[in-house]
C-alpha cells in the first residue's frame, strides 16, 4: 500500500507543472485578449489636487497615445516680504500650466480577479502663475495613468517629478524667495469621452 501512495505522490508531483503552465497560458491568452486602444481614449476631463493647486485638467490623446494636456488650478503663495522672513504675505493666484506626456510603456496587471491596464509618461509642462506676483514655472515628471477593465473611460493619474519656478522680473521685487525648486507632486482624477 505505501508503494501505491509512492506511485501516486510521484504521479502528481510530476504532471503539476503541466498544470500551471496551463494556467499561465491561460493568463496570457486573457491579457492578449484586452485591447488597450479602448482605455482612455479621445479627451478627457478631470480634477488634480496638489500639484501647483486645486484645479482642472484637460487632456487629448493623440493617436500615438502620447497625451497633449491644459490644466489650469487656483494657487497660493506664501511670500516672505523681507530676507528674514519675519514679514510674511499669503497670496492666491491662478496657474495655466500646459504639458505634453510622451508615452513611454504599458502594462496589463491581472491582480486579484482585476485586470488593470497602467500607462507610464515621461511629462514635460511650462507654466505661469497670475497673482500678485506672477512667476513662471518648468516641470518634468514621471507620469502614471491607471485603468480598470470595468470602467476604461475613468482613468487616475500620478505626476511625481522636480519643478523650478522664479518670478519673472526679480530686480523689480523685493520679496524672498525669487526663485526655487522642489519635488513635484500631483493626483488626478481624468473621465474620457
Amino acid at each position: 500500500m505505501n508503494s501505491n501512495v509512492l506511485y501516486l505522490t510521484l504521479f502528481f508531483f510530476l504532471i503539476s507543472p503541466l498544470f500551471s503552465s496551463v494556467n499561465a497560458q491561460q493568463k496570457q491568452q486573457e491579457e492578449a485578449e484586452i485591447n488597450s486602444g479602448l482605455y482612455g481614449k479621445g479627451h478627457s476631463i478631470g480634477v488634480t489636487i496638489f500639484g501647483t493647486g486645486v484645479g482642472a485638467v484637460g487632456r487629448k490623446v493623440l493617436a500615438n497615445g502620447d497625451q497633449v494636456e491644459l490644466n489650469v488650478s487656483y494657487t497660493g503663495q506664501l511670500v516672505g516680504l523681507d530676507e528674514d522672513d519675519e514679514n510674511t504675505e499669503f497670496y492666491s493666484g491662478v496657474d495655466l500650466v500646459p504639458g505634453y506626456n510622451f508615452l513611454v510603456g504599458e502594462k496589463i496587471k491581472n491582480e486579484s480577479k482585476e485586470i488593470k491596464l497602467v500607462r507610464n509618461y515621461l511629462s514635460l509642462k511650462a507654466g505661469y502663475t497670475f497673482s500678485h506676483f506672477d512667476r513662471s514655472m518648468a516641470i518634468i515628471t514621471w507620469r502614471r495613468e491607471r485603468f480598470r477593465e470595468k470602467n476604461k473611460t475613468y482613468g487616475f493619474g500620478l505626476d511625481l517629478g522636480f519643478i523650478y519656478y522664479g518670478a519673472l522680473n526679480p530686480e523689480d521685487l523685493n520679496v524672498f524667495p525669487q526663485d526655487g525648486a522642489g519635488i513635484y507632486f500631483r493626483l488626478d482624477w481624468n473621465f474620457y469621452r
